[in-house]
């Protein structure tokens, strides 16, 4: 009784699938989230009470839709609904309230309740990772970075080698300018989950933002080899953005040249790197044409959109965005919480 009403389960075969499926979701690269999910799948299959896969698996599929893997409508409903239900079977449980937040954040775009179920998460289980980190990601993208930093470091101090919690503070320091130091964070990362594609490629723009190009370079060697020939057109703008802020041309040609090759063969589609694109360009015109284009859809993207306010290592669009009268109505229209003083135009 006392697992149930912690969300747990008194199945030994489904708690095995839940292990292996938390386990393989720590990656950020794509086949093993999809088989993560199938093993969490499978849990709730055996024990259709399982609130902490359920929790898992709308987590997982919200960080899917975020990271650009996901727009399958059935599986954003599967999110939302896993979602629900994890909180119905478990109301006190950290992990429900904590998927109830990602999905507010990054599915149902309601900012206000995304805050409010970090908080109650937190509040709920102040000895867990998952929902420091998910709201220190939270306050990174609503320019709240101190308060993220703060939020990171809690959850890494209450796991050292959790790759959400290193992730987490990573952002927040590049969010500072605090380059160096996020640099050694996505390097910790690397080395404790070297699976990871997403880990190489922040490392490898933290080290092109510090001016350590050449070692930037090594890590983007990695991240493409990772890549191979796969259509990935939002993390060949983060290697483009690393070769601008490094003044690499030629590598920010050869990532040009992929983005604008996709979206040739796919021009009914949306991709967030043709934004990152634009600003690495200099082009504030066509940044807010796409973002206004992100509202009008509602667009998961929307989350990031506040990043483009600030003054980048590699972004063309440095000290322009603030002129823009429609980008400060887009801004007006977004609705987010209240920056931190001296983070947007800056």
């Amino acid at each position: 009784e006392t697992d149930r009403l912690v969300g747990g389960t008194d199945s030994p075969e489904a708690y095995e699938h839940f292990l292996r499926g938390h386990y393989l979701i720590q990656s950020t690269e794509g086949e093993a989230l999809d088989r993560g999910l199938e093993e969490l799948r499978r849990a709730i299959a055996v024990d259709p009470g399982f609130a902490r896969a359920y929790a898992d698996i709308a987590d997982t599929l919200a960080q899917k839709v975020a990271y650009g893997q996901l727009d399958d409508v059935r599986l954003i409903g599967e999110a939302r609904t896993s979602a629900y239900t994890s909180v119905a079977l478990a109301p006190d449980l950290s992990e429900a309230q904590t998927a109830v937040g990602t999905v507010a954040q990054y599915i149902d775009l309601d900012w206000e309740a995304a805050d409010e179920a970090f908080q109650r998460a937190i509040a709920l289980g102040p000895n867990s990772t998952t929902p420091f980190n998910r709201f220190s990601e939270f306050l990174s993208l609503t320019q709240r970075p101190q308060h993220s930093l703060d939020t990171g470091r809690a959850g890494l101090a209450i796991d050292p080698l959790d790759s959400g919690a290193l992730h987490g503070v990573g952002i927040a320091l590049l969010s500072l300018g605090r380059y160096e130091e996020a640099a050694e964070v996505f390097g910790e990362w690397n080395r404790y989950y070297p699976g990871s594609i997403w880990s190489y490629t922040k490392h490898a723009l933290a080290l092109s933002f510090a001016g350590r190009c050449e070692e930037a370079a090594r890590q983007a060697a990695i991240a493409d080899q990772r890549i191979a020939a796969a259509a990935f057109p939002l993390m060949d703008s983060w290697l483009a953005w690393g070769h601008a802020a490094c003044g690499n041309q030629a590598g920010l040609a050869e990532r040009r040249a992929r983005i604008e090759a996709w979206v040739a063969e796919n021009p009914d589609r949306f991709d967030p790197g043709i934004i990152y694109l634009a600003a690495i360009d200099g082009d504030v015109d066509a940044v807010v044409t796409q973002l206004e284009g992100v509202l009008a859809r509602r667009d998961p993207f929307l989350s990031f959109a506040r990043l483009f306010s600030q003054r980048l290592p590699g972004f063309g669009i440095n000290g322009q965005m603030e002129a823009s009268e429609r980008f400060q109505a887009f801004l007006d229209a977004l609705d987010m919480p209240e920056p931190e003083p001296g983070v947007m135009f800056h």
